[in-house]
């Protein structure tokens, strides 16, 4: 018991050496970068602005599924996908819609047409259409005043 207290007190202390080295030897290695200098106030800051444009989005939190027949209609973070579940050991990734400018929060698929309703938290509703279930398209949306979290379809009313 003596041993392995020493050696968890030991590794906390390497832990802890190593953090502090970190601390003091990252601002020394960031001044070096391209576009990043000192303030006069020994800050660092970039240069300039960076500008970064989203190309991709794979996985995310699962927190909404629909089904309707071979189909699932799944939130993956800020994209809906849609998978092809016709073998329950094989789901596979057909498509998936843009990015939301938010995480799905629910999805309700019609069942008398090609349309996925989508509550997409700051985003709103959002309605897709996937007809062609590899290319989901937006067709309408509506922002709420407050987040989208959940849905339910009463026949041809969508409730928020």
């Amino acid at each position: 018991m003596a041993a392995l207290a020493m050696t968890s007190l030991s590794a906390r202390r390497v832990v802890w050496g190593a953090t502090m080295l970190c601390l003091l030897v990252a601002p020394l290695v960031l001044s070096f970068l391209p576009g990043v200098r000192r303030s006069e106030a020994g800050n660092l800051s970039l240069a300039s602005e960076v500008e970064m444009e989203i190309v991709g989005q794979v996985g995310g939190a699962a927190r909404a599924v629909a089904v309707k027949g071979e189909y699932a209609y799944v939130g993956l973070g800020p994209p809906l996908a849609v998978l092809e579940v016709s073998n329950h050991a094989r789901p596979l990734l057909l498509g998936q819609t843009a990015l939301f400018s938010d995480v799905v929060q629910g999805v309700v698929a019609s069942p008398s047409s090609p349309h996925v309703y989508v509550a997409a938290g700051s985003d709103g509703l959002d309605v897709i259409d996937v007809g062609v279930p590899a290319e989901p398209v937006e067709v309408a949306a509506c922002h709420t005043a407050r987040w989208a979290f959940g849905l339910a379809l009463d026949g041809s009313h969508v409730c928020v």
